[in-house]
């Protein structure tokens, strides 16, 4: 499951593969110490490259 998650699948996608909630996927990956993707990340498709901030003057 952790090995799946940081290959890039969404923790909605284990949920329903590994029949369990969300929350409880997300509580048990703190309790394991998985670092949590943020949204941008989490929404970003598997394999892009970060997108970089362009700030003009």
């Amino acid at each position: 499951m952790v090995r799946r998650y940081r290959e890039g699948a969404s923790m909605n996608a284990l949920a329903r593969m590994y029949d369990v909630h969300v929350p409880w996927l997300r509580h048990a990956f703190i309790k394991w110490n998985v670092p949590l993707r943020d949204p941008a990340e989490a929404n970003r498709p598997q394999g892009a490259p970060p997108v970089r901030e362009v700030h003009s003057v």
